[in-house]
């Protein structure tokens, strides 16, 4: 398995999501980037809105468009509330396809005891949100999850078996799609807390 970075989609979710898969590429890549332009800095555990940025830039580097944290008609699913102006997280757009994203973020260890359950719940927040911007049926509504994992620096030398096992657990998961960052240079390097931070995941979810 490749751990630096990959992604995938299940075959549900292509049809809808199949257009993430480059969106997907440029994320990660745009970590690397940052890393080495910073001479070492991590721009995962920047919490939830330097995240949406990453994601952002993503879109951009697609070639797309993308506006973050703007005003937008809010619902509840089947109308049983009154619509409400509200925020969203992220707007990205292609020529063919446009979603409405709404995002969180967790912190989690590489060694939680129960990495599915939390990834599950993270992600279903962030799908709750979406449900409520999805006031338009031409335009994807997607929850997201921001999940940086960390990892006491005793567990340096079982730094690559621990995110590998993170990585084959997404596919347990309810997401529809998922990428991980976990560069090379940087999974190795504990931070001032003796705290090694190697990479993150990204969950996506329609809200249907």
């Amino acid at each position: 398995m490749e751990i630096n970075r990959g992604y995938s989609i299940k075959g549900k979710s292509k049809g809808k999501l199949r257009h993430w898969s480059v969106l997907f590429e440029k994320w990660s890549q745009g970590i690397d980037l940052y890393i080495d332009v910073t001479d070492g800095d991590v721009p995962y555990f920047y919490k939830e809105r330097a995240s949406v940025s990453f994601l952002a830039a993503a879109a951009w580097q697609c070639g797309w468009v993308a506006m973050q944290e703007f005003e937008t008609e809010k619902r509840k699913p089947k109308g049983r509330y009154k619509a409400w102006k509200g925020r969203c997280d992220l707007f990205i757009c292609s020529e063919n396809r446009s979603d409405f994203i709404e995002a969180k973020y967790k912190q989690l260890s590489l060694n939680s005891k129960n990495l599915v359950e939390n990834l599950d719940k993270v992600l279903a927040d962030a799908v709750s949100d979406a449900h409520d911007s999805k006031c338009r049926q031409d335009i994807n509504a997607v929850g997201v999850a921001f999940i940086p994992f960390y990892a006491h620096s005793k567990h340096e030398h079982e730094i690559d078996a621990l995110v590998e096992e993170a990585i084959s657990q997404i596919k347990i998961t309810e997401a529809d799609a998922w990428a991980w960052c976990f560069p090379d240079s940087m999974r190795r390097v504990a931070s001032d807390n003796d705290y090694l931070n190697p990479g993150m995941i990204m969950l996506a979810k329609l809200a249907e």
